[in-house]
């Protein structure tokens, strides 16, 4: 039996088709792996090496997946050798839009120091991160969690536990400049026993975030120095837009700069609007009459009615409420 033109045409056509989309989907595939091998790339020149048991890509035809199997890592962090684990990681894109990597991970998180310096681990219910970036420049940065749980044991300190219903993050290119990155921060039902035992209050709080990053360029210069100090050397700065916060009677509103000294402590102008502090300054040590002092000089009215206005400067690894330095000092970060 013989085929005729037409059907022997339509058969080389989807032939034609089936072949070229393949072609398509490893050049895609090709270039979410790209993506990733971009990640590692970064994470090298900043110290981490990470290495996968397994590393697989899949999903044709539709989708690619790229799987990184019980991934590791080891490197410096703030100064510290650190080395640790984590689950399962699979990145997933459409073939038709492979520039937008959509990131999937497997609890927990494990991260080792020395000795002396402890130990860190996190896990969760669920944790998704999407990346999108056109020719190496992110677009749109995301990250939700939820249920994370936050430990650090250290023979330093007590052990600190954090944790939270759901956390989201977002970073994007600001207006501001082509070196400026805006971020947005929001963590739900958040559980910390110091902060709860320093309060006297076991409520859950909420916590919502906006500020911008500069000179983010300053991160991938060819330096031996960490990130973050490449990061102060250029002049890089937070401008916190807005913060809010609220437990119990307590609620704070704040704005203000961030940057770092030549100490590596923290350094910056804030201005805050609060209310319910009275009790808490009290536990400090901390005379409350400052809140009054704090008031005449924080500079206009407060956001809301009854709380009171206060301008703290971090200067020299000290906390200034107006001219009165408050009874702790700032350590370095690394």
């Amino acid at each position: 039996m013989r085929l005729g033109s037409k059907p022997l045409l339509a058969i080389l056509g989807l032939a034609a088709v089936c072949a070229g989309w393949s072609i398509f989907w490893k050049l895609a595939s090709n270039a979410t792996q790209s993506g990733l091998d971009d990640w590692f790339a970064m994470e090298r020149q900043a110290g981490r090496v990470w290495k996968c048991q397994e590393r697989s890509v899949g999903g044709y035809p539709f989708k690619i997946e790229a799987r990184c199997s019980k991934p590791t890592f080891s490197g410096r962090v703030a100064g510290v050798h650190v080395a640790g684990s984590m689950g399962d990681i699979l990145a997933s894109a459409s073939a038709f839009s492979p520039n937008l990597i959509v990131g999937n991970a497997s609890p927990p998180l494990l991260i080792q120091s020395t000795p002396d310096i402890g130990s860190a681990s996190i896990t969760w219910s669920g944790l998704s991160v999407s990346y999108r970036a056109r020719e190496g420049t992110l677009q749109l940065g995301m990250l939700s969690i939820d249920a994370p749980n936050f430990e650090i044991d250290s023979p330093r300190f007590e052990p600190i536990r954090v944790s939270a219903a759901a956390v989201e993050a977002r970073a994007l290119p600001s207006e501001k400049g082509p070196n400026v990155l805006e971020v947005a921060f929001d963590a739900k039902d958040v559980s910390a026993p110091l902060i709860d035992r320093l309060i006297g209050d076991e409520k859950p709080f909420d916590l919502v975030a906006t500020a911008t990053i500069s000179r983010l360029d300053a991160i991938s210069t060819s330096s031996n120095a960490l990130p973050i100090e490449r990061w102060r050397r250029a002049g890089g700065q937070v401008q916190l837009v807005e913060l809010n916060a609220a437990k119990g009677e307590i609620a704070i509103t704040s704005s203000g700069t961030l940057e770092l000294d030549a100490g590596h402590r923290p350094r910056g102008r804030f201005q805050i609007d609060a209310t319910g502090l009275t009790d808490l300054m009290d536990k400090l040590g901390i005379p409350s009459s400052l809140l009054a002092l704090g008031s005449l000089i924080g500079g206009g009215a407060p956001s809301r009615p009854g709380a009171t206005r206060l301008s703290i400067n971090l200067e020299n690894g000290r906390a200034l409420i107006g001219p009165v330095r408050l009874p702790f000092e700032l350590p370095p970060l690394y």
